[in-house]
């Protein structure tokens, strides 16, 4: 977004949900801010998905989120993701993408 840089649509949605304070109960950063927690798969196929893509299909978005190089493990029976470049600041996103052009 910033320079000209463009940032893939499916990364700005999910940034955006994270950031929202009525979603956090369902998909949230942890307190590091490095970790993407997925609190309430429920919730997110019932109203964030065919909200923000379009769709109630988890498995696609859990495939998305793969394929962005998200990494997945369970922690206490609780999703979490973790991506070296996507944290809470934002600023990181942005950085990684500008390396890539």
């Amino acid at each position: 977004m910033e320079n000209g840089h463009s940032i893939p649509v499916f990364l700005t949605k999910l940034y955006t949900i994270v950031q929202g304070n009525q979603e956090q109960e369902i998909l949230r950063f942890d307190e590091s801010g490095r970790i993407l927690v997925l609190a309430d798969q429920e919730r997110l196929q019932q109203y964030l998905l065919p909200e923000y893509f379009g769709h109630k299909n988890l498995p696609s978005f859990l495939r998305q989120l793969n394929m962005y190089g998200f990494k997945k493990r369970h922690n206490n029976g609780v999703l979490e993701f973790k991506h070296k470049y996507f944290r809470r600041d934002g600023k990181i996103i942005f950085e990684s993408n500008k390396e890539k052009k």
